[in-house]
């Protein structure tokens, strides 16, 4: 495994309308020593556009908004192309503890992992909505039907992943569907998955992103469509 530090890992953020949060994340995330950032814009019509950022931080723009999974990937593709030996993910909506970077890296940096998986469902003191608790349990049924492996919290957005998964774990799905993707076909390669506690913190705001049932049979079919017919 390439030795990995802080200065070899970039932090991917996937972003669409946070102009109210991602200066403030990216601040913290800098505080952390994490000071590779890579983010995604995702096609935003806040005024996301009229932000500054410092000179190291990367900002990627997608004309329209094509989803969560669309972003995360093109935040792979540019760690590809500059040779990060490994990345990040975290969401931009201050739903996670940037204290948690350091959890992640320490896991990764110990342990002969190629992915640390930040869990939610491992901390007993997250107050996690009930709704959001029966979706990733039923997400995460989904992956065991197609892995035959029990991962806590696949649709953890938060994750650090080797290089080498990269190279070899091809994205095909642009929304929330990825997660469920990424998981299962990381566990048929035999890829070696740690979890770890993290902090998890929703608000009125941070309820109103990510998936619910309002969209997860879509998500569903999209899953199933691509894990049988674009292998």
């Amino acid at each position: 495994m390439v030795n990995c530090t802080k200065d070899n890992i970039l932090v991917i953020i996937p972003v669409y309308n946070e102009a109210t949060h991602i200066l403030e994340l990216v601040t913290k995330i800098e505080e952390r020593g994490f000071n590779n950032i890579c983010i995604v814009n995702d096609g935003s019509t806040d005024h996301f556009q009229s932000l500054f950022f410092n000179s190291s931080v990367v900002v990627l723009h997608h004309i329209i908004n094509r989803g969560v999974g669309a972003a995360t990937d093109t935040g792979f593709r540019f760690a590809k192309l500059r040779n990060y030996a490994a990345v990040i993910t975290i969401d931009a909506d201050m739903q996670h503890d940037v204290q948690d970077l350091d959890v992640l890296f320490e896991a990764f940096t110990k342990n002969k992992a190629d992915i640390v998986l930040g869990s939610r469902f491992l901390k007993s003191d997250n107050r996690i909505p009930n709704i959001r608790k029966i979706y990733n349990h039923f997400a995460n049924f989904l992956v065991f039907i197609f892995s035959f492996k029990w991962v806590s919290d696949t649709q953890s957005g938060y994750k650090l992943i080797s290089r080498k998964v990269l190279m070899e774990v091809p994205l095909r799905t642009d929304g929330y569907e990825f997660c469920s993707e990424f998981i299962i076909k990381v566990l048929r390669k035999n890829f070696t998955i740690i979890e770890v506690p993290i902090h998890v913190y929703y608000t009125d705001y941070s309820l109103q992103k990510g998936q619910s049932f309002s969209n997860g049979y879509k998500t569903m079919i999209q899953l199933f469509s691509t894990l049988f017919f674009k292998e």
